[in-house]
């Protein structure tokens, strides 16, 4: 009876150690799907991430076509371009192609550089929008170089009643920046095929301006300085010089 009793103990602790047992599996089957589903969505999420998007730049370069070896060096910019490719999707140090440029894009940028006399613009576009660990095709831009500024240069003024426009100062700025950018770009600076800028100003000197200017009172001009020599590459810097008129 003594046996009976025992082996009826085991029994009953084998069946429960089988039941914890299956709730075990089935919790390690659920996680495992879960983790499955979870990767899953990580890997369409990052296929789905948009890393260059149509018409964005790649780069910019300036060459000099009087180099003996034109080709080689718009070899050297698009495979300095691949690199940069490379490290943003986080593949650096390898050799893998992930810039696609057409032989015939490739040959025309080419002729152009060999045809004209002095330094040339080039930059790399992405034709199209393109998604994590996709090549990236992109087509070739090339320019002719001079300068289009000269450090120091005003590019442009304007007045502001700083009294009528108490308040709203910042807008009144905004819009005088906008007609810097269209001159700069009216006189060949090339602006960004996105955004349309040919620079930027900081948030930091655009709060300054503006608290600068509520200070003052009367009638202000408003000069944009060139910081530095400026070509059609760019980009442009400038600063805002703001004196009371009569000074």
């Amino acid at each position: 009876m003594a046996l009976e009793a025992t082996k009826g103990k085991l029994d009953t602790r084998i069946a429960d150690l089988s039941r914890v047992r299956d709730t075990l599996k089935s919790d390690v089957d659920r996680l495992s799907k879960t983790t499955a589903q979870l990767s899953s969505g990580i890997n369409y999420l990052r296929a789905e991430t948009v890393l260059y998007r149509a018409n964005e730049v790649l780069s910019t370069a300036v060459i000099d076509t009087s180099a003996e070896q034109v080709q080689n060096e718009l070899l050297r910019v698009i495979s300095e371009t691949n690199r940069k490719v490379l490290q943003r999707i986080g593949k650096q140090g390898t050799e893998a192609e992930m810039l696609w440029i057409s032989q015939a894009d490739f040959q025309n940028a080419t002729k152009a550089l060999q045809q004209y006399n002095g330094s040339m613009v080039v930059r790399i576009v992405a034709h199209e929008n393109t998604v994590w660990n996709e090549a990236v095709i992109a087509y070739l831009e090339v320019y002719p170089n001079k300068q289009i500024f000269a450090k120091g240069e005003t590019i442009a003024r304007t007045t502001i009643n700083v009294q009528a426009n108490r308040g709203s100062i910042e807008p009144v700025v905004l819009q005088f920046l906008q007609q810097v950018n269209s001159i700069a770009v009216a006189k060949g600076v090339l602006s960004d095929p996105l955004q349309g800028t040919v620079g930027s100003i900081s948030g930091t000197e655009l709060f300054n301006v503006v608290n600068q200017l509520e200070k003052k009172g009367g009638i202000v001009q408003l000069s944009a300085v060139s910081l530095a020599d400026t070509s059609v590459a760019g980009p442009l810097e400038i600063k805002i010089v703001s004196l009371p008129v009569g000074e």
